[in-house]
């Protein structure tokens, strides 16, 4: 999941690059201190580019700022329940100071 992860300098089209080069179709937006920004996938993009959003302008423009993440504290069937709840194939787990520690 690592190879997911992309820094708030990063562009559009560099979350492009990274949600096409993996297979969890999927960006997640940290900050220095790998604190969860936001997430962006393909529909973040195709609204982007809709807005007239440009390849070269900061993710942050389209990233979902607000996304669902499970506690790192959740059990795995805790996990894997809220993700058949919410219909989502992956979900950011973040600590207490929303801290990315991984992706499920």
């Amino acid at each position: 999941w690592k190879n997911t992860v992309i820094r708030e300098e990063a562009t559009v089209a560099d979350a492009i690059q990274t949600i096409d080069s993996s297979n969890l179709h999927i960006a997640l937006v940290v900050d220095k201190d790998f604190k969860l920004l936001g997430i962006v996938t393909d529909r973040d993009v195709r609204r982007g580019l809709l807005n007239r959003i440009t390849l070269q302008e900061s993710v942050l423009k389209i990233c979902n700022r607000n996304p669902t993440v499970a506690d790192s504290g959740f059990s795995h069937e805790k996990i894997k329940s809220l993700l058949i709840k919410t219909g989502f194939r992956h979900i950011p787990i973040t600590n207490s100071e929303r801290t990315l520690v991984g992706l499920e």
